[in-house]
């Protein structure tokens, strides 16, 4: 059973609010970087891992997903999605993650796909009566 868990991953050292360094051997000051460069991307951490799907790299809208593992500093592509968006919502409920709404470039979107992280699949579901994006155009 996939568990909701929100982390949040330090990128740079700082120096506490009460004026305590923070130690720096408890924070990685570098990941390894993303498959697919993208920007406007859902992303979701589930059970320890980031998950981040769509995204827009100035050119694409992006179909793929990928998932970061922190414990070994790894991004593994997963399925792609049917349709290219950036802006999506991406949740988890019962067990599967779910990318909702978006742009792909030309329109709002009111669709929505799931995936199902046992299978490695997406399926096309119900779509929202209503269509949105993360990002807003005009």
């Amino acid at each position: 059973m996939l568990k909701l868990c929100v982390r949040l991953f330090v990128i740079f050292i700082c120096k506490c609010p009460n004026g305590i360094d923070v130690p720096r051997s408890r924070y990685r000051t570098s990941w390894t970087t993303m498959l697919c460069k993208s920007s406007w991307c859902g992303v979701l951490s589930v059970e320890d891992l980031v998950y981040v799907c769509g995204g827009f790299d100035g050119s694409v809208r992006h179909t793929s997903m990928e998932r970061y593992d922190p414990t070994i500093d790894q991004w593994t592509m997963l399925a792609n999605m049917s349709t290219g968006r950036e802006g999506a919502g991406l949740v988890v409920a019962n067990d599967m993650l779910y990318c909702i709404g978006g742009y792909d470039g030309l329109n709002l979107l009111n669709s929505a796909e799931r995936y199902d992280p046992n299978t490695g699949q997406w399926t096309l579901i119900a779509s929202m009566s209503t269509r949105r994006s993360g990002r807003f155009y005009t």
